[in-house]
């Protein structure tokens, strides 16, 4: 079950009022984001569309981002990190 346009946007607005609460962290290298994986098939969810790999792939890029990457933001699916921006 996909989560709706409604329920993305007030997960965005409480982690951004937690990561705006955050002391000590602007103008450091520290990324604050938070992620959701999508519908990932497991014995829990035997009815996701994403394999344990490609529900992974988001805390991947999350992890690995750049020193110039996001910070602040809810990424509902992967970030796909092109280079120069991000899609």
């Amino acid at each position: 079950m996909a989560l709706s346009p409604a329920w993305r946007e007030e997960l965005h607005e409480r982690f951004r009022e937690v990561h705006e609460g955050t002391v000590g962290l602007h103008n450091t290298p520290i990324k604050v984001n938070s992620s959701h994986p999508g519908a990932v098939a497991t014995e829990a969810n035997p009815g996701g569309t994403l394999s344990p790999a490609e529900g992974a792939l988001t805390a991947v890029e999350l992890a690995l981002l750049p020193a110039d990457g996001p910070t602040g933001g809810f990424f509902p699916g992967a970030i796909l990190y092109s280079g120069d921006r991000y899609a």
